[in-house]
């Protein structure tokens, strides 16, 4: 269990530095309010709505994404855009389901994780206990430098009885008065739904 938890917050922590390291300022903000259009995944047991002008595909890693242009990748040749990412997880992966808690855990992993590449990267708003569509959740917003580039990174972790959902969003954080209200707009939409069989 232990390594499977210790495989689970380097997964999470790696998909946070990837997500930083993957974010520019370049392309226009999305326009306030963004009309957004419904998702559902059977598979990992969720759903939101997210910007129509997005694109949803699938990461190499397996998290399901939603991307502000179809030709943004997570990889090092990486010039714009921005993202939000999800993954589900069964709560038994963790010794405290309360998200508060899962989160403190999952800050050090990540604020460790992005100070190997940036000394300067630093938490903004530190772990807060919020409820994201009726559910307890938690929230965490990060910040390092790529290249002359500040990236923003907001992290929530929703947890609804025996699934934890893992939802993190990337954006330039330049930008981050047009795009904080969108990703509030799209992880407010986030609900868990029935697994197909």
């Amino acid at each position: 269990m232990i390594a499977r938890m210790k495989s689970v917050w380097s997964m999470a922590g790696l998909l946070a530095v990837l997500a930083l390291f993957l974010v520019a300022c370049g392309g226009a903000a999305e326009p306030t309010p963004v009309p957004l259009q419904a998702y559902t995944d059977t598979e990992f047991g969720f759903a939101l709505e997210y910007p129509t002008t997005w694109v949803q595909g699938t990461s190499e890693d397996g998290m399901v994404e939603f991307k502000s242009a179809a030709d943004v990748q997570l990889d090092l040749e990486y010039d714009g855009g921005s993202l939000i990412q999800v993954m589900t997880l069964p709560t038994f992966l963790f010794e405290d389901t309360d998200p508060t808690a899962i989160m403190n855990e999952f800050k050090g992993d990540m604020l460790a994780g992005m100070q190997e590449e940036d000394d300067e990267a630093k938490v903004v708003e530190d772990v807060t206990a919020v409820t994201v569509n009726n559910n307890p959740a938690a929230k965490l917003i990060l910040e390092a430098q790529q290249g002359s580039i500040q990236a923003r990174a907001e992290v929530y972790i929703i947890v609804q009885g025996e699934t934890a959902a893992l939802v993190m969003a990337a954006y330039p954080a330049s930008e981050a008065e047009d795009y904080q209200a969108l990703v509030g707009r799209v992880v407010n939409t986030f609900s868990f739904v029935a697994v197909a069989e």
